[in-house]
């Protein structure tokens, strides 16, 4: 689990943030993305995914996601549509 502090702005107050294992994958509605010391956090309906990266997903902000972790050089992170 990541920890995050309350400077985070994402209305995640009361929902999980988690981190996700390699090859594993959140599939969900993007609410909102906040980023902070080189962190992301993405915002779902039920939970929060956090990485230990910048990643620039706000034009999927509304849409219905997959974000999946992979063990892949420059593409740590493979987010698509569903």
């Amino acid at each position: 689990m990541i920890s995050v502090d309350s400077h985070i702005n994402v209305s995640q107050a009361h929902k999980a943030v988690i981190s996700l294992g390699e090859w594993e994958e959140y599939v969900g509605t993007l609410k909102g993305v906040e980023k902070k010391d080189g962190m992301t956090i993405l915002e779902f309906d039920k939970c929060c995914v956090g990485f230990y990266r910048e990643l620039n997903l706000e034009e999927y902000i509304g849409k219905k996601i997959g974000v999946l972790r992979t063990d892949i050089e420059g593409r740590e992170v493979v987010v698509r549509e569903v």
